[in-house]
């Protein structure tokens, strides 16, 4: 029994105390849920980070390997043939390389009779698309061309279309025709 005299304790306190439990417990777990959704959003965006970095390496890879095809091409010394058509070869795949190397001993034939010797400068190059596997460049190269005819050499212009492909890691020609 309680005596008229002592003070009633409210039950507001205990009331209040939960309450706030409660909203500290909901506060804690919207924190972690946010914690949680910024984690994934980090590593969703460290992944798209990283595919784009491949994307951009291999385009610079593929650029680069159809500048030095074309230049490969465009440059010979008739005295160091064999060595000039390594380059190429060795820069080549697919029907390219098959067509090239069966083409060869004529071209061997036609550069000795002529006394060629030719000096390519790319001028310009760009892709006009690209993958992590497959490219395609347009390539400008200027070429001086010394033969019987031109001893002191001649400028010509050459552009190319130059299809690459990735094959064991290497970008390698697959394609090249004259455009333009």
């Amino acid at each position: 029994m309680t005596s008229p005299d002592a003070p009633a304790r409210p039950a507001a306190p205990a009331a209040a105390a939960a309450a706030a439990a409660a909203k500290r417990s909901l506060l804690l777990v919207v924190l972690a849920v946010l914690c949680v959704l910024l984690a994934v959003a980090a590593v969703v965006l460290g992944l798209r980070l990283r595919g784009y970095a491949q994307t951009e390496e291999a385009r610079s890879d593929a650029l680069r390997a159809a500048r030095q095809s074309a230049l490969n091409l465009t440059t010979i010394d008739v005295e160091q043939f064999d060595e000039a058509v390594q380059r190429v070869l060795d820069g080549a795949t697919g029907d390219f390389r098959q067509e090239f190397e069966d083409n060869s001993g004529n071209l061997e034939k036609l550069l000795t009779d002529n006394q060629v010797d030719a000096d390519g400068s790319v001028i310009a190059a760009g892709l006009v698309r690209a993958d992590r596997s497959n490219a395609t460049a347009l390539v400008v190269v200027d070429s001086t061309v010394r033969n019987i005819a031109v001893p002191e050499g001649r400028l010509n212009t050459y552009r190319m279309q130059i299809d690459v492909e990735r094959v064991d890691g290497r970008w390698l020609t697959s394609a090249l025709r004259f455009v333009g």
